[in-house]
């Protein structure tokens, strides 16, 4: 079980990143840095030495100047840093583009606000080139519930830190939007905002969300309405704006609250169904090209559909080079694939290493793949109902194994009856995306047919819905009161990987690791609830 270069690398920009968040960097340094880096890598190829150390010189020199290229591209992307940023200008009013789908929350409008421009006093004519990005609150009226993505608005600059902001619970709102590089954030009643202009945001991601919404009125046309609504909204097109939150603790009690996104599982499953249905292009090499050409067409085609989601472009790149190896009919490692997505993602925004999404979907993934071998060892079931039965429970297992410490990290619980539950929900899940697109491609064709897939989805729907309920009602459906710190959460991957390499290898000594990192989380936790007793 060696470790591939790509991973290493991929290992080396995530410790990058995180470094960048605890240690304080000038940038004038950033030209030194870099220069010692390539430096680095130029020494271990001049110095005469034998091939095997020379590789080995070189690639660690590669890891450490990745880790810097982690650590300068999270200096650069953090806004905070940048002299531009509109909050180091004692601006009167700002211009800003509406940079995400306004959503109603109560009694205010909800949106993301990219800052292009300021005046210091109202009779400026012009506006000085700025940046920065506000979470603007918009009293609710005929015009805030108009609000579109690229709106070009100019507001008066009331804006706030958001250093005043409490942590709800267990989660920090705070840090949650610093890494969304949002810093301030806004309340705008009438008076205080104008829509001047349209269409100032990216002209694809406008069209992808133009098409995102005419799919979500063509679900609403089939008669699909409520609860069954807002479930089929989250699980095909990523879109949870109509969630409400009992709706999310009863996915997050049951232990499936991953199905209420766009997924990797998903689009795994959607490209492997493709892939299968283009079975006869296979052996000349044209037909391969043509293979990964129409199949990452349809990826990128339903990605388009979602409105480019978050998790559903995470998805979609990661399965891109997934299904660019499969294509190709290479002999090459799924890790690789990853390893590259992940490289390629966190390059561009090294942030996205903080999402939820971005871990539960690369950690699901992972487990999945490294326990693949393992459950297959474990048993083969002949019958092909039990063959059913046991991938779903082998895949919830999996994916469960290795999201568990981070899921009791985040949400202080875990999920008792998840086995169960996605024995359910899993196959009830992936047959939302065929029935979806089958009301997409017959809503302009055949409003009968439509309607006949419109029925069977809000069926499939209403039975996921109901299926979850129960379970999360069965008694001790959730273990709660889970705290654990971020060095217990530390131990326990430390914990799974050596058990897993343990069973890999058939060695001894990382059972005895394994067993140790385990005790040491049950000793921290012991003493924990012993505290209250050794204060007094």
């Amino acid at each position: 079980m060696q470790i591939s270069p790509l991973v290493k690398l991929a290992i080396s920009l995530i410790i990058g990143i995180s470094l960048a968040q605890h240690v304080q960097f000038s940038p004038a340094l950033y030209p030194t840095a870099i220069g010692v880096g390539a430096f680095l890598m130029v020494l271990a190829l001049l110095i005469k030495q034998d091939y095997r150390s020379k590789v080995y010189q070189f690639g660690l020199s590669a890891c450490v100047c990745i880790a810097l290229l982690g650590f300068l591209r999270t200096k650069q992307v953090d806004q905070s840093l940048n002299p531009e940023h509109f909050s180091k200008h004692d601006f009167y009013e700002l211009l800003v583009i509406v940079d995400d789908t306004p959503i109603q929350r109560g009694r205010s409008v909800r949106s993301v606000l990219k800052v292009v421009g300021g005046k210091n006093h109202r009779d400026d004519e012009n506006y000085a080139p700025t940046m920065g990005k506000i979470m603007a609150y918009f009293a609710i009226d005929s015009l805030s519930t108009q609000l579109r993505y690229g709106d070009v608005l100019h507001i008066r600059n009331r804006a706030q830190t958001t250093d005043s902001i409490q942590k709800l619970g267990s989660f920090d709102f705070r840090k949650f939007l610093s890494r969304k590089q949002i810093f301030h954030t806004i309340y705008l009643n009438q008076r205080a905002w104008k829509k001047i202009d349209e269409n100032g945001g990216s002209a694809v991601r406008a069209y992808a969300i133009n098409v995102r919404d005419d799919f979500l009125e063509t679900l609403s046309n089939q008669g699909i309405t409520g609860t069954e609504y807002a479930v089929t909204c989250a699980i095909l097109l990523g879109y949870g704006a109509n969630l409400t939150p009992e709706i999310r603790k009863s996915y997050q009690n049951s232990g499936t609250v991953h199905i209420l996104s766009v997924s990797g599982l998903h689009v795994g499953l959607f490209a492997m169904v493709i892939m299968h249905l283009l079975f006869f292009l296979r052996g000349a090499r044209w037909k391969l090209i043509l293979k990964a050409i129409i199949t990452l067409t349809c990826i990128w085609s339903y990605a388009l559909i979602t409105g480019f989601a978050p998790s559903a472009l995470r998805s979609a790149i990661m399965f891109s080079f997934v299904t660019l190896a499969k294509c190709v009919e290479r002999q090459t490692s799924v890790y690789n694939s990853l390893a590259t997505s992940a490289i390629v993602q966190l390059t561009y925004d090294p942030m996205m290493l903080y999402a939820l999404g971005f871990q539960f979907s690369y950690l699901a993934v992972l487990g999945i793949v490294m326990t693949n071998n393992l459950f297959s060892k474990l048993w083969t079931p002949k019958n092909k109902i039990l063959t059913y039965i046991w991938e779903c429970v082998t895949v919830s297992i999996a994916a469960q194994l290795t999201t568990t410490p981070l899921s009791i990290y985040y949400f202080n619980q875990f999920p008792n009856y998840f086995i169960f539950a996605n024995i359910i929900a899993s196959p009830l899940s992936v047959l939302i995306i065929p029935l979806g697109m089958a009301i997409l491609v017959f809503a302009k064709i055949s409003a009968f047919v439509a309607g006949i897939f419109g029925k069977l989805l809000n069926l499939t729907i209403w039975i996921l819905n109901q299926s979850v309920t129960v379970i999360e009602k069965l008694p001790f459906s959730v273990w709660k009161d889970l705290e654990w710190s971020k060095f217990e959460t530390i131990l326990a991957y430390f914990a799974i990987s050596f058990l897993l390499f343990a069973f890999f290898k058939r060695r001894r000594t990382p059972v005895w690791i394994g067993l140790t990192c385990i005790l040491l989380i049950v000793v921290i936790e012991f003493l924990q609830l012993l505290s209250p007793f050794i204060s007094l």
